[in-house]
């Protein structure tokens, strides 16, 4: 992300295309998705306009972005560079579904996960072992 952190409005632009584009919204996509008109979403990613709040909170919701991270993009008291980088729509789907599971669901869903990692190491490795596969590069 570029640093232009300090610049009211164009935090949150920089924050709100970066993340849209990260998990595979279109502009169109998350308008439709948050009830705005397209010019809505392209105006606030160019920085264009005093964006409503109202607005923002439903984007942020919408691509998980923190409320509190959201609005201090919009206030320019946001150093992007301080971020993690945002999660894949999958990735960030899972980890709703999992806020919403009570500790005992929790714990087999951690299970399971722990299940698929394992079978799919070794479903690489075997992959690699194949005549005419060329080993993966590691690194």
């Amino acid at each position: 992300m570029s640093d232009i952190s300090g610049t009211a409005g164009s935090t949150w632009a920089t924050l709100l295309k970066t993340t849209r584009k990260s998990k595979g919204y279109t502009q169109d996509q998350l308008a439709d998705e948050a009830g705005v008109h397209r010019t809505t979403v392209i105006r606030q990613e160019r920085g264009e306009g005093d964006p409503d709040r109202g607005i923002v909170r439903k984007l942020a919701g919408i691509l998980g972005i923190p409320l509190d991270v959201a609005l201090a993009a919009l206030d320019g008291d946001l150093d992007l560079n301080t971020l993690p980088p945002p999660l894949p729509r999958e990735i960030a789907q899972l980890v709703e579904i999992y806020a919403r599971l009570d500790p005992e669901q929790r714990e087999t869903m951690l299970q399971r996960v722990g299940w698929v990692v394992e079978w799919a190491e070794g479903w690489l490795l075997s992959q690699e072992q194949l005549p005419g596969r060329r080993r993966r590069a590691t690194g």
